[in-house]
């Protein structure tokens, strides 16, 4: 069955940025089996470069739990990187210059999408929690990809 993608445009929330921001859909047919999100830096920061970034903080398809997330089911089978090609495609489209996006350093998959993709390593980053009502073990955060 053939997958195709669906894109809405809109404006950031703060409208700070020049470029749109654009969330993102992927589908079997037309059953809904992929989604995500892509935002202009320029939300976050008026610098001109930051103007023709866009950054993607999440995807997720059929229904991973986790944005960022292939689910096993659909692992292997291209979706991550057809839908990713597409976005680019789009955002190139609108104006954008430059992408971004993270991964979790312990998923060698996305990582693996990514620099097959053309994406380079720019930073190693250190992620901080604190539950302000209790202590959370460790291993909680491990189950959720952290």
């Amino acid at each position: 069955m053939a997958s195709s993608g669906s894109f809405t445009i809109g404006p950031g929330p703060g409208r700070r940025g020049k470029l749109p921001n654009m969330e993102f859909q992927l589908f079997r047919g037309d059953q809904c089996i992929g989604h995500g999100f892509a935002q202009s830096l320029g939300e976050f920061c008026r610098s001109p470069l930051a103007q023709d970034a866009f950054y993607i903080p999440w995807f997720s398809i059929e229904g991973s739990p986790v944005g960022g997330r292939v689910s096993d089911g659909e692992q292997g089978k291209g979706f991550g990187r057809y839908m990713m090609e597409v976005l680019l495609g789009e955002m190139r489209r609108l104006g954008y210059r430059h992408a971004t996006t993270q991964a979790n350093t312990g998923s060698p998959r996305p990582i693996l999408l990514y620099t097959n993709m053309g994406y380079r390593v720019v930073d190693t980053n250190y992620q901080y929690f604190k539950d302000l009502e209790r202590e959370i073990p460790l291993e909680v955060f491990r189950e959720v990809g952290f």
